[in-house]
């Protein structure tokens, strides 16, 4: 940008109109500019792309966002069952020993834990964010330049 460009203020009103005063203004701008930095903001990208497309990228960010809180349901249930396993005195019902029925909770819980660190790493590896729902569209998208 231009020195003379840069609007000069005005004293007329403060009777403090003299060279000096424009002298040490035009000074103090030409300072000023030599230490500004712009930078300029102004570049738009357009995503042009079909219904279906944006149906099937926010279906799949719909689902990865409900992924990141699949881990609940199983630890819940692991909470429960070692819970029972550990305060429960097991006793022959419905024609089924004790030793049968904590076998069972045993293997139940092994399972449900299993379950649980699948849907903890499952959950860890999801990334949902606007970004990456834009990249997605994006990526699906043919870039071409205008």
């Amino acid at each position: 940008m231009p020195l003379e460009s840069i609007p000069m203020a005005d004293h007329s009103e403060t009777g403090l109109e003299t060279g000096l005063e424009t002298g040490l203004e035009k000074d103090l701008q030409k300072k000023f500019i030599e230490n500004i930095e712009v930078h300029w903001n102004v570049k738009q990208v357009y995503i042009v792309t079909t219904e279906d497309k944006l149906h099937i990228c926010l279906l799949k960010a719909i689902e990865d966002f409900n992924a990141k809180w699949k881990w609940w349901p199983p630890l819940s249930v692991l909470a429960t069952l070692v819970l029972a396993l550990t305060t429960t005195e097991f006793k022959d019902q419905f024609l089924i020993s004790a030793a049968t029925w904590e076998a069972a909770f045993l293997i139940l819980m092994v399972i449900t834990l299993t379950w649980s660190i699948v849907a903890i790493v499952k959950a860890s590896r999801v990334k949902v964010c606007v970004e990456s729902v834009v990249s997605d569209i994006k990526r699906q998208s043919t870039k071409i330049k205008v």
